[in-house]
């Protein structure tokens, strides 16, 4: 996956997403004057540099992810009750059959 790309991982782990930052930096880097160095413009997620980004980006992810479940339950406790209901329901199914592998 490069910035450049319309490619989306199917899931943001840490290193997608510090791969994905790394690539964008490479990338607008020129356009602001800045010359990246040459022994880190391939991103490699075991040098010390990607171990702290890989890092960073799990610290981000954890907290974006707080706020993001946060504001859809705010969300849901401000739907029609029935609404809700039904929302749980099919949650249900949808874990029953990723347990069963259907899903």
């Amino acid at each position: 996956m490069t910035a450049a790309s319309s490619e989306q991982p199917q899931e943001w782990t840490p290193e997608t997403l510090a791969r994905f930052f790394h690539d964008t930096y490479e990338m607008l880097a020129p356009s602001f004057g800045y010359e990246t160095r040459e022994d880190t413009r391939e991103f490699n997620p075991e040098s010390k540099n990607g171990r702290l980004m890989v890092t960073v980006c799990g610290a981000v992810l954890l907290r974006f992810n707080a706020a993001l479940t946060a504001a859809v339950e705010a969300d849901r406790k401000s739907l029609n009750p029935i609404l809700c209901k039904r929302i749980e329901k099919l949650e249900q199914e949808l874990a029953a059959e990723r347990a069963t592998g259907q899903g």
